[in-house]
C-alpha cells in the first residue's frame, strides 16, 4: 500500500477530526445536564436509545483512532488563542443584530427597553472583546 499524500492526508484528517468534534459535541448534548442559559432540552432520546447512540459515538472514536494509526495521520494543530478569539469576534459581531437599532426592525421597541437591551448588549460584547 502507498502512502498518501499531503493533500490527501491533510483532507482524510481534515474529515476526521471534524466527525471528532461532532461525536464530542453529541456526547457533551446527551450527557450534560446544563445547557446555555437560554436553552431548553426537547425531543430528548429514550434512555435506552441514549445508550445506543453513546454506543455508537465510542465505535465511531475507535474507528477515527484506527484509521488514524493505520494511515499514519498526522495530528492537526489547534491554535487555541486564535480559536478563542476568532469565535469571540464572530459571537461579538452576531450579537450587532440584537442591538435596539437592529431590533427596531421587528417592530417598535420600548424606549427604556431599548436602553437597556443597548447598555446589556454593549456590556457583553465588552466581555467578549476581552478575550
Amino acid at each position: 500500500m502507498s502512502a498518501l499524500n499531503f493533500g490527501q492526508a491533510n483532507a482524510l484528517a481534515s474529515k476526521l477530526n471534524g466527525i471528532d468534534e461532532y461525536v464530542m459535541e453529541i456526547r457533551s448534548t446527551l450527557l450534560l445536564s446544563h445547557l446555555p442559559r437560554l436553552t431548553d432540552r426537547v425531543d430528548t432520546p429514550t434512555p435506552e436509545r441514549q445508550e445506543e447512540m453513546l454506543h455508537i459515538l465510542d465505535t465511531l472514536v475507535q474507528e477515527i483512532q484506527t484509521a488514524s494509526a493505520e494511515l499514519d495521520l498526522k495530528i492537526d494543530p489547534v491554535h487555541v488563542t486564535r480559536k478563542i478569539h476568532h469565535r469571540a469576534a464572530l459571537l461579538s459581531a452576531e450579537l450587532g443584530d440584537a442591538r435596539p437599532e437592529s431590533l427596531i426592525g421587528y417592530g417598535r421597541l420600548d424606549p427604556v427597553l431599548a436602553e437597556k437591551i443597548g447598555a446589556s448588549v454593549k456590556r457583553i460584547t465588552t466581555l467578549l472583546d476581552q478575550l
